[in-house]
């Protein structure tokens, strides 16, 4: 039974699961939560397109379902969370099994 491991490379575990559709969702609705908690400067927040990256982050979250190849789905989690333009290097996740 795989298990797969979402982990910052700073180390942090930040799930675990033997689905990988539940360890993505799980990451990023910690995001949402991070960034709603933390992030209510609005015009700033327009300012960087931070909207966007949230608005994405919840259209992959809602089409999780939609994936039947997790290479693909763990690529487009990738492409979408790891902006490095509001994640910062050490954050960045990897899912290891």
């Amino acid at each position: 039974m795989t298990v797969y491991i979402a982990k910052q490379n700073d180390g942090t575990i930040l799930s675990k699961d033997i689905d990988v559709s539940l360890v993505i969702q799980d990451v990023i609705e910690q995001r949402i939560e991070n960034f709603e908690r933390y992030y209510n400067h609005y015009k700033e927040n327009l300012e960087i397109n931070y909207y966007i990256y949230i608005g994405n982050l919840n259209k992959l979250y809602n089409n999780i379902e939609d994936y039947t190849n997790e290479l693909s789905l763990i690529d487009d989690f990738y492409k979408t969370y790891n902006n490095e333009d509001y994640v910062d290097s050490s954050q960045i996740v990897r899912i290891e099994t």
